[in-house]
């Protein structure tokens, strides 16, 4: 194979990159052996054997066109099937050049693929290979690693004889996973990502906003079944806070777009959590606004015994905000929050403290050793709702996705 590329794939026009994406797309019969199907849990999904993929750098392979040749891949696809469920693949780096490389290849000239960092392994595969190494590669590290570790973590709980409540709750929540494919659509929020997109719930992970907004659709569900909460309260997403700051967080205001904008302008109350900036790192807390009693509702997991102070930027946000609608004046009170023990915990402490403000009655302000509890009982009270969802509608949540999302292939425009 030639060192040099002639042609460059950022050239290719419309057609070629057509017939690309077609010949480095993953044939549906290699997909349904290849990777876990749709039907399987969670932890079936963990048990599903794939082969080992290389840790040791590659330093014998310098080129990258060794991997790639001119002659046609082997024709027997069942043999090449049989080949790659046993054969290891290249360390994760080369991988991931190769997935890039490989357009330029296929540009120049080459039909096939190699296993050029195994010695001795002389079979030409099908280009589509490349797509799949960096498939697997995804798989495992976007969804079964995490879950792997997260496995580990409900495991450790369920033997935990000292704290009862804490060894019900992960039985609860690893029962639940067991009833979902691990694939599955999250039926019922605004986020329809696969379930296993929730694994940041789970262990000791910092919480992203899909998560934080899937728990707080839960709380809102929660407060909708009540009447005498629901004229009461309004539960909204994290990106209401993003909206504030962006219209009168900086220096400059922007009123006319915040006119524009009629979902927040309708709002009149609020309990919400955020993503702010705590000491540099991400970090989540509890924000409200009790129009009822003027006032501002902020606490902190990270504060200690200190009276939360709201940072002045989003001060500056909520009383420019609640100036458009009312010129009452309004005070500032703490919401009462469980300090955390830990960096990680910011999620689960927010969403405990406005599960209390909002249902006082169903929930109680966790002890920091409990927090944990307050993780499982989250991603089981999300998953309940996606079944829940899932059997209103009429909607199989064993039924087989059309196509697998992670596994797809990278649009190549």
């Amino acid at each position: 194979m030639q060192n040099d590329m002639d042609i460059q794939w950022a050239n290719a026009t419309p057609c070629e990159r057509a017939v690309a994406k077609s010949t480095f797309f993953i044939p549906k019969p290699a997909k349904q052996i290849l990777f876990p199907t749709q039907k399987m849990s969670m932890w079936n999904m963990l048990k599903f054997e794939h082969p080992l993929i290389t840790s040791t750098h590659p330093d014998s392979i310098q080129n990258l066109n060794d991997f790639f040749s001119l002659e046609p891949p082997h024709s027997d696809t069942t043999e090449v099937i049989e080949k790659l469920q046993k054969l290891p693949l290249p360390n994760h780096l080369l991988i991931q050049r190769l997935n890039i490389y490989s357009r330029d290849c296929w540009m120049n000239g080459s039909l096939s693929v190699r296993y050029a960092h195994i010695p001795g392994e002389e079979m030409c595969f099908p280009l589509w290979v490349v797509s799949y190494w960096h498939a697997l590669l995804t798989h495992v590290t976007t969804v079964r690693k995490p879950w792997e570790k997260n496995l580990a973590w409900l495991n450790e709980h369920r033997q935990n004889t000292v704290n009862k409540n804490l060894c019900s709750e992960a039985d609860q929540t690893y029962a639940i996973l067991g009833k979902l494919p691990w694939n599955s659509p999250q039926f019922g929020f605004d986020d329809c990502k696969p379930i296993h997109t929730l694994w940041r719930t789970l262990g000791t992970s910092w919480m992203n906003t899909s998560v934080i907004d899937a728990a707080l659709e839960v709380i809102k569900v929660k407060v909708d079944v009540r009447f005498d909460l629901t004229s009461q309260t309004l539960i909204g997403h994290s990106d209401i806070i993003t909206k504030l700051m962006f219209f009168f967080g900086g220096d400059i205001e922007k009123p006319k777009e915040y006119t524009s904008c009629d979902w927040l302008n309708n709002i009149g109350r609020e309990l919400l959590a955020r993503k702010g900036e705590t000491k540099g790192a991400d970090h989540w807390v509890p924000v409200g606004v009790d129009g009822s009693d003027l006032t501002f509702l902020y606490g902190d997991s990270m504060c200690g015994q200190k009276t939360p102070v709201m940072p002045p930027a989003l001060f500056k946000a909520f009383t420019t905000w609640k100036s458009y609608h009312t010129s009452a004046k309004f005070k500032m009170a703490p919401i009462k929050i469980t300090q955390q023990a830990d960096n990680t915990s910011c999620g689960p402490c927010a969403l405990n403290a406005i599960n209390c403000l909002a249902c006082p009655e169903l929930d109680e302000l966790a002890k920091p050793e409990d927090i944990a509890c307050v993780r499982l009982r989250t991603l089981y009270d999300i998953i309940s709702h996606v079944i829940d969802m899932a059997d209103n509608t009429g909607v199989s949540t064993a039924s087989e996705a059309s196509e697998l999302t992670d596994w797809d292939d990278e649009d190549d425009e």
